[in-house]
């Protein structure tokens, strides 16, 4: 516990004294926390569910000769993944290296984009902290490493530089193909309220049960093999689970279009709080494509509130409010999740957590990868 503490209180106290801080001294504590977070995630020790996939399907890494005639169309890992694990694993056999390499590049990305977007980054990351940095860190490690080169590189977009936008959702999509999403995201950069909006967000919720079927016209194999295996999830998903899954996204979207309207905040990327609101449309009915599609709005959900809380216009009432909501709409999150970060094992140290092992079995034990 006392690891993730200590990175929990030193970002409060630079939160609260952010105002006082030099332009190289805010850079100097950013750095910092970056640095301290990397290693923590990356000398972990089964912390994370996945993780533990990750560790056992380790040991089937290609090497570069297989590499060269891997059929991509069949392949469960993406190139920029697996050219990841061939290098770490020609340093170490152990897991640790690749963790702490997935890790920086998921983390670095995602501080940098969270100092861009907010006007005070250390409430930015707490926020962070709370509301994605274990499941990106630890569950989702390609995933998470397409996210964070994608935030780094959204400022592309503002600044129309196409081949370096495109060039680097290539660099994205080669760690996840989920991040082809990529690819359409300028076409949203005008995205707001108006009745066509709200007509394709009804239309989306009321034929959301059709999409199950979307899969039927993707042609790429890969792809193909992949949203079947999502859909097929999806299936077993209960009433319960969609609506709990729905709640910690879409409260706190709600809570940073609403605030924003009010005190008239102009948050840059406002855009992206109303995709994320789409996507929240579709998680009722298929939880496993549509919650992909949020990880990739979610850090500007988090910058929003951020935003709202470091906003001299909203009384120090109405922010323990939003905190609060936010608190209360991550309660079933935390009580069906916390076991899979906590409490927090390294290598140097190593221990099985029973809680976790079971959520494991749970999970994956009838489908190890």
């Amino acid at each position: 516990m006392c690891e993730y503490l200590i990175i929990i209180i030193f970002t409060g106290l630079c939160a609260i004294y952010n105002s006082r801080f030099s332009v190289r001294t805010r850079i100097a504590y950013l750095c910092m926390l970056c640095a301290y977070l990397i290693i923590i995630f990356g000398i972990r020790y089964k912390v994370g569910v996945d993780t533990m996939n990750y560790m056992g399907s380790y040991d089937l890494t290609p090497t570069y000769d297989q590499f060269k005639t891997i059929d991509w169309t069949t392949s469960l890992r993406e190139p920029g993944y697996l050219v990841i694990s061939i290098l770490c694993r020609s340093v170490t056999k152990e897991f640790w290296l690749l963790q702490l390499v997935m890790a920086a590049i998921t983390n670095i990305g995602i501080f940098i984009f969270i100092s861009r977007a907010c006007r005070n980054p250390f409430v930015g990351l707490l926020l962070y902290y709370f509301m994605a940095c274990g499941y990106f860190t630890t569950d989702i490690l390609r995933e998470s490493a397409a996210i964070g080169i994608f935030l780094y590189n959204y400022r592309n977009i503002h600044r129309k530089k196409w081949g370096n936008y495109y060039g680097l959702c290539i660099l994205s999509i080669c760690f996840h193909y989920s991040a082809l999403i990529t690819l359409i995201i300028p076409f949203f950069i005008r995205l707001h309220a108006n009745w066509v909006y709200w007509t394709i967000f009804i239309g989306l919720t009321l034929s959301a049960p059709l999409l199950e079927n979307i899969n039927n016209l993707i042609t790429v194999a890969a792809l193909v093999s992949r949203t079947s295996g999502y859909i097929a999830q999806g299936e077993n998903v209960n009433l319960n689970f969609r609506i709990a899954n729905l709640i910690h996204l879409f409260f706190p979207t709600l809570l940073v279009i609403i605030f924003n309207k009010r005190y008239n905040l102009k948050y840059a990327n406002m855009n992206m709080v109303w995709l994320q609101l789409l996507f929240c449309a579709g998680v009722f009915s298929i939880p496993i494509i549509f919650q992909r599609l949020t990880n990739y709005t979610l850090l500007f959900v988090v910058t929003g509130l951020s935003q709202l809380l470091s906003a001299g216009k909203i009384i120090t009432t109405l922010k323990i409010g939003i905190i609060g909501i936010l608190c209360i709409s991550y309660s079933f999150y935390y009580y069906t999740n916390l076991y899979r970060w906590y409490p927090y094992v390294s290598i140097l140290n190593k221990r099985t957590i029973p809680e976790r092992e079971d959520i494991w079995w749970h999970d994956f034990g009838e489908n190890k990868l």
